[in-house]
């Protein structure tokens, strides 16, 4: 373990920081914030996005997407069912 310690000290890199990074990736990556808050132990998803949330800034807009991907198909269904 020490070796692993030593390469990392001479990249200038700490085990938090490749915590970090290994964290955002995953939110990136999509990785849903409840499987990254299991994976990381903390003991609640609201610290994983108190921490990480602004490695999200689209997540409001996927979910708006997601709401109205929702609505024109019901729109077009109920087209097709009175026409």
């Amino acid at each position: 373990m020490h070796s692993v310690s030593a390469v990392l000290k001479s990249w200038g890199v700490t085990l938090h920081g490749l915590r970090h990074s290994h964290a955002s990736h995953l939110l990136a990556s999509k990785v849903h914030p409840k499987v990254v808050q299991e994976r990381f132990g903390h003991s609640s998803i609201a610290i994983t996005m108190d921490i990480y949330s602004h490695l999200m800034p689209n997540i409001e807009e996927g979910a708006a997407a997601a709401v109205d991907d929702v609505r024109r198909a019901a729109i077009n269904k109920r087209s097709k069912d009175v026409g």
